[in-house]
């Protein structure tokens, strides 16, 4: 038995280390030795389940559908923790276990666990074609048609076929390793028209493949089923687990995003006990993650003109940033951009927005600050703000220091009635930053 050399038993790292790992993996895979494969990905996270893994050898060759799935399996459950490598040999990958299914002979499909692998195959980002081809077989293949039938028109987009095909499909009573599958397209399948029992399947799903990639994507899409129903405390739970069970999954910045965007539409940060979950629940997370989950909550509240969330997100940040960073940057911009309007706020806000280094932010944050720095502008000009005019905004260098924490978040100009109304008009407005800039400015 050959054994691979460790990385660190010699200085030389080839120059295309990515492309060398592929060639050695591919050689393993189409082989017929999948285990020696995944020996360049490292262990495979506990509880993973695919299917057939308690397959007794045969002396069938080594190259059957169902050891080659099995092997795509498992680098693709490497991408829900975190590894980049997997995400990159998946797609070669794909392609060739393709060639050597529509190369197989007509027999091994009589194969009841081959006939599965290539349902799989396509389930997991493989082409159809190979379906295509086990539907027109005579005689068919070793699997229920109407499953064949059904996954067939699913990754072929065609919805109502294959709700009829897999209606009265139970996942329970399938083989271990497609069950969950079946149990996640039947989920996207009944989202929108039975949300209820789409939930259910995605229970099912996560409960029969523990650890892999179908239960991140499928405790992913709960999440946000469970927001769309309203059910507020469901979303908290599941939210807290995919954080929990898949921080560093290579999806997990979609996550944030949509995430960033349900804890927005359903208004989940507006009380203290609400704060102090989120707060609770992303200190468990790592630095970078938590900065990231934050700066894009903190963009989304001023686009939505929530204005208290913006703040709070925009400070967890200056809290854990490193100095000199984008993030710190982008932190700041935030944060003033969201108390310029507060009386209390504003010189300090303007001279931070004033002081930011542009270099350090991306063009669309370039695009808040001008309209951040106007709405400053116009602020100082209206009727009754005659005190704030004369202030003096001192030049400082663009490091400037952490803006301090106002001391409330709503406008203090609400004294003078047309004023108040003006800047509440403003703070409406400060969420979409090219309106206002392509409407006051006539650019």
């Amino acid at each position: 038995m050959t054994i691979l050399p460790s990385p660190a038993a010699h200085p030389y790292r080839p120059p295309c280390r990515t492309r060398m790992s592929l060639a050695v993996l591919m050689s393993f895979a189409l082989c017929g030795a999948p285990s020696a494969a995944l020996l360049l990905l490292g262990p495979l996270p506990a509880f993973a389940q695919n299917d057939d893994s308690t397959a007794t050898p045969d002396k069938r060759p080594a190259n059957e559908p169902y050891r080659l799935v099995r092997t795509l399996q498992a680098i693709q459950d490497r991408t829900a923790h975190g590894s980049r490598e997997a995400l990159t040999l998946q797609s070669p990958l794909l392609s060739q276990i393709e060639q050597q299914l529509l190369v197989a002979p007509a027999d091994i499909w009589q194969e009841p666990r081959n006939a599965r692998a290539a349902v799989t195959f396509s389930l997991s980002g493989g082409s159809p074609a190979i379906l295509r081809k086990l539907v027109r077989m005579d005689p068919p293949p070793a699997i229920a048609p109407e499953l064949l039938k059904g996954v067939l028109a699913y990754v072929e987009g065609d919805e109502e076929d294959a709700r009829k095909y897999l209606e009265n499909v139970d996942p329970r009573k399938l083989p271990p390793g497609i069950d969950g599958r079946i149990a996640l397209v039947q989920s996207a399948l009944y989202a929108r028209s039975e949300p209820e029992r789409a939930m259910k399947n995605l229970d099912l799903s996560r409960l029969m493949l523990p650890g892999t990639l179908v239960d991140e994507g499928a405790l992913r899409r709960q999440v946000f089923l469970a927001g769309q129903l309203g059910l507020n405390q469901k979303f908290k739970s599941l939210a807290k687990h995919y954080l929990q069970r898949y921080p560093n999954s290579v999806y997990a910045g979609d996550f944030h995003q949509r995430f960033s965007a349900a804890l927005i539409r359903l208004d989940m940060t507006g009380t203290p006990e609400e704060e102090l979950w989120l707060t609770d629940m992303l200190a468990a997370l790592d630095v970078p993650s938590q900065v990231n989950i934050n700066l894009i909550l903190a963009k989304q509240a001023i686009a939505q003109g929530k204005t208290r969330m913006a703040i709070l997100s925009a400070k967890r940040v200056l809290e854990i940033a490193p100095a000199g960073t984008t993030a710190l940057e982008r932190a700041k911009l935030y944060y003033a951009a969201s108390t310029v309007t507060n009386e209390a706020d504003f010189v300090e806000s303007k001279k931070t927005l004033l002081t930011l280094n542009r270099k350090l932010l991306p063009p669309d944050d370039i695009s808040l600050l001008e309209s951040a720095l106007y709405i400053a502008t116009r602020i100082r000009e209206l009727p009754g703000a005659s005190a704030l005019a004369t202030t003096q905004v001192p030049t400082v260098p663009a490091t400037a220091s952490t803006p301090v924490a106002p001391s409330k978040t709503t406008s203090g100009f609400e004294s003078t009635p047309a004023l108040g109304a003006t800047v509440s008009r403003i703070q409406q407005l400060l969420g979409d930053s090219d309106k206002i800039l392509d409407e006051d400015l006539g650019t």
